[in-house]
């Protein structure tokens, strides 16, 4: 009887030990699922990110282009007429600076 008992015991322990490791086992199931809902969280977060961000480059896009198909162009003029007119002023501060000289043989010869 005595060796029934035992064995008894044994499986008791046995049960005991496979009983643990169940429940062990459900709260890592637990804990895994946590970190799944977490996870999807997250990637809907970056998800909802990431159609912003596709947005603010598509508005970019856009004015970058408007940028560069009027804006340029008229910058590009701009500069052109810019030139035009320092080359003038130039020319109009040469000729100023040789009027003096002018008035002063017309001057002379009078």
């Amino acid at each position: 009887m005595q060796e029934q008992f035992s064995k008894s015991d044994i499986l008791t322990k046995d049960m005991d030990d496979t009983k643990l490791k169940i429940i062990k086992y459900e709260e890592e199931i637990v804990m895994l699922k946590e970190e799944v809902s977490k996870t999807k969280d997250s990637n809907k977060d970056l998800s909802s990110k990431l159609v912003d961000i596709k947005r603010q480059l598509k508005l970019l896009d856009d004015q970058h282009t408007k940028l560069k198909g009027t804006y340029k162009p008229r910058l590009d003029e701009t500069k052109n007429h810019q030139s035009e007119i320092v080359k003038e002023i130039k020319n109009l501060r040469e000729d100023s600076a040789m009027l003096p000289e002018m008035f002063r043989e017309l001057v002379s010869q009078n």
